[in-house]
């Protein structure tokens, strides 16, 4: 059960809220929603991790039911709320309309902040290099009077070099957040392209502008208020670089998961991996005479000795591969209508219940920790 603190503040937020709206409508399934919710997050639920799974109609109060059960369980826990969505519309609407409503109408005292990837953010010191501000860059000529930095992909456009200009004078002067979607008018794909960085492109805590970085100001933000909207999409990349990187750690937080019929198509494409039994199987065979034939020849004792060691991986690698092979033809010596489904042309095996049988596992296994480990 919620704390008496928390089970009082969610009482008097719906009181609120009801008193506030002109012809506010009780409803039983959304105060039962409400409830299931508190009780599903009370502080035990940590011992069990309980899931509560809700499913409603379009309209029927969903996102009020779990803002006003979640925000007061969560704060009296001290922990984050992340609510996910599937689509951009419904989180501009969660945050432009529902989370102000229920601020304003409910009385909860709460902060939010939308969660965006690297890509909606300016990058300043690209914005620099753009503008020519960065001495440190080397210009180049275009011609048409423009020296601009050598990070232009292509001859900037009338206005293009007037335009980053401004967004440098603005950011510099806090009247620009470097969110692109905040920005006065639309910008261009490719330009945008050369304005903000990808993960592999920052250099993060080593960079000069890491002070004004808007990517690095929005993500200390996450960690600082009571509720955070993010997408699927958001919430599986920061659990596949083990949580915390993106949005708050695991351990501190509660996930609200809104269109979550959408969630084992992105957790698929997030964690799923694919190979080809037959074809890997061939691949490590020819690795494995290749390496032979090198050791042959090879002049020097440490290059032989790393080319067995080649070949004897390919070899071990293949036998587990091969393993694999021989419990597939043993679990499925025929096709089973209860056990495949086709996707356009193709059979797509699905185990019963979602649970990998005892014959995949060993293999599936060592074959893991041969992609792990290497040579």
């Amino acid at each position: 059960m919620p704390s008496e603190k928390a089970k009082a503040a969610i009482s008097e937020a719906y009181k609120t809220m009801a008193s506030n709206i002109p012809g506010f409508r009780h409803r039983g399934a959304q105060k039962k929603m409400i409830a299931e919710i508190a009780n599903t997050l009370a502080p035990d639920f940590q011992k069990g991790l309980r899931l509560a799974v809700i499913e409603g109609q379009t309209g029927t109060g969903k996102s009020i039911g779990y803002m006003l059960g979640a925000i007061p369980v969560a704060q009296d826990l001290e922990k984050t709320l992340v609510i996910s969505t599937a689509t951009v519309a419904l989180q501009e609407q969660l945050i432009t309309k529902d989370l102000p409503m229920v601020a304003k109408t409910a009385g909860l005292d709460f902060t939010y902040q939308i969660a965006k990837g690297r890509r909606r953010y300016a990058c300043p010191r690209n914005i620099a290099q753009l503008s020519g501000s960065n001495q440190d860059q080397t210009a180049l000529d275009f011609g048409n009077d423009h020296e601009v930095a050598a990070s232009w992909e292509r001859p900037p456009v009338d206005g293009e070099l007037e335009l980053v200009g401004k967004m440098e004078t603005m950011l510099d002067s806090r009247r620009w957040s470097g969110d692109f979607d905040e920005w006065e008018s639309e910008i261009k794909p490719d330009l945008q392209s050369m304005l903000t960085t990808s993960n592999s492109g920052c250099s993060g805590r080593q960079c000069p502008w890491v002070q004004n970085c808007p990517f690095y100001k929005a993500r200390q933000g996450l960690k600082e208020v009571d509720v955070v909207i993010a997408n699927h999409d958001l919430v599986l990349a920061d659990l596949t670089m083990g949580g915390g990187v993106i949005l708050p750690k695991q351990e501190d937080t509660i996930y609200v998961f809104d269109e979550a019929h959408h969630l084992p198509d992105k957790a698929i494409g997030h964690f799923a991996y694919h190979t080809r039994i037959k074809g890997g199987i061939k691949t490590l065979e020819s690795l494995t005479k290749a390496a032979e034939r090198a050791a042959g020849v090879l002049r020097t004792t440490a290059a032989r000795e790393q080319a067995a060691k080649i070949k004897d991986f390919g070899g071990q690698a293949r036998e587990a591969m091969g393993s694999m092979r021989r419990a597939i033809e043993r679990e499925f010596p025929a096709p089973k209508k209860s056990k495949f489904r086709k996707e356009g042309d193709a059979q797509v095996w699905r185990f019963e219940h979602g649970v990998t049988p005892e014959a995949f596992v060993e293999p599936g296994k060592e074959i893991a920790g041969y992609t792990s480990k290497g040579f």
